[in-house]
């Protein structure tokens, strides 16, 4: 049953905040969707389409897995940015993976289904002509239209202070909608402590649990706000604990070999993205293994389900086809993927019609799960 297969997957994750991702995956078909990356790899295992070249892939492409941030360069740049289930493979999976969720935007969006049909070609095509022509590119606040465009003005001149404001008093972090605050004592000391143990160049200011997304809610992860010890300047960063990727239980492609699971997502983040954002870099904490990177504030995302114009969102489904085939050749040739050249050829027969069809058909399969999943009663 699809309820005890969630159920089984997401064992060992922290009970409390559990409950809340259950919950989220309930709003919709396509907050599920984003919840269930392993039935998707589940469900495609197999399929011809995967008879396609190798590429350092995002691994869980949708909507609301794209942004803004500030590069470690301090430039706003537009990309993907989540890789908690990047690795090898077949590169036409973040493709059909990407188009699903157009599909499945459709529950919160005012179109027709043949206008999302047309609004998934156009992404394909795109797709399909960038990986052609083999060149790499980035989209950037000079040459970016429509809503990308707007979001990159705005985070360029965000400045770091006024989120420093937003989110801390004093040395302390302030409550937040996506936020825990763990209250004053040994529970709290105990953590600080062995925080500090691994931040030898910052000092632990406070620290708090931190809950966003959906996949990834449940796992291990925190909001610390520390201070340089030389510099004595003030950081937010986020830390989150790194998992294998789901993919791997059903898709038997061997992976490089690296030191361990957060040098593996950013390895293959840093390969993939135009730039990476600020401070990223693996940490081991209690035996544990996460990613710790500057703060990127929600806001700095397009709000896809409810843009009502179009062609806003024609123009954004062809950047996103873009940004698809530019992080497939800038990774390309890299351990193990598939050369530029290989790219390029399998663009001149890739599939779309198929592609369009197993998306469609998959994204009402997932409508079909998300109905059980809705009658769904945790104990």
């Amino acid at each position: 049953m699809i309820t005890k297969e969630i159920v089984e997957y997401n064992a060992g994750r922290n009970p409390d905040l559990i409950k809340l991702k259950y919950m989220a995956m309930k709003e919709s078909p396509f907050r599920f969707f984003r919840g269930t990356a392993h039935l998707f790899y589940k469900d495609i295992k197999g399929n011809k389409l995967l008879k396609a070249p190798l590429s350092y892939i995002c691994g869980d492409a949708h909507l609301e897995n794209f942004g803004s941030f500030k590069g470690d360069n301090r430039l706003a740049y537009f990309d993907m940015n989540d890789f908690d289930e990047a690795f090898l493979g077949p590169v036409i999976i973040d493709v059909i993976r990407l188009a699903t969720s157009i599909f499945l935007a459709k529950e919160s969006a005012l179109f027709s289904t043949t206008q999302i049909k047309e609004l998934v070609r156009h992404f394909l095509e795109s797709y399909q002509s960038t990986l052609s022509k083999g060149l790499i590119r980035y989209v950037e606040r000079e040459t970016a239209e429509g809503l990308i465009k707007d979001l990159l003005q705005t985070v360029g001149k965000r400045k770091f202070k006024d989120l420093l404001k937003e989110r801390t008093k004093g040395d302390k972090l302030k409550p937040h909608d996506k936020l825990l605050l763990i209250k004053d004592g040994e529970a709290k000391l105990q953590l600080i402590s062995s925080l500090q143990k691994v931040f030898r160049d910052h000092k632990i200011l406070d620290a708090g649990i931190r809950f966003i997304g959906t996949g990834s809610i449940g796992i291990e992860r925190y909001l610390l706000f520390v201070e340089g010890k030389s510099s004595n300047k003030k950081y937010l960063l986020d830390m989150k604990e790194t998992l294998k990727p789901s993919a791997l239980k059903y898709l038997k492609i061997p992976q490089p070999a690296f030191d361990n699971p957060s040098e593996r997502l950013i390895k293959i983040q840093t390969i993939v993205q135009s730039a990476s954002p600020a401070y990223l870099k693996a940490v081991n904490f209690r035996n544990k293994y996460f990613v710790l990177k500057d703060l990127q504030p929600m806001e700095d995302r397009i709000d896809l389900l409810n843009i009502n114009k179009y062609s806003d969102l024609e123009i954004l489904v062809r950047d996103l086809g873009n940004i698809l085939a530019w992080g497939s050749l800038r990774s390309s040739g890299r351990m193990g993927s598939a050369t530029a050249d290989e790219l390029m050829q399998y663009s001149t027969h890739l599939p779309i019609k198929e592609i369009l069809d197993y998306s469609y058909k998959y994204s009402q399969k997932t409508v079909e799960y998300f109905k059980l999943w809705k009658e769904y009663k945790p104990e």
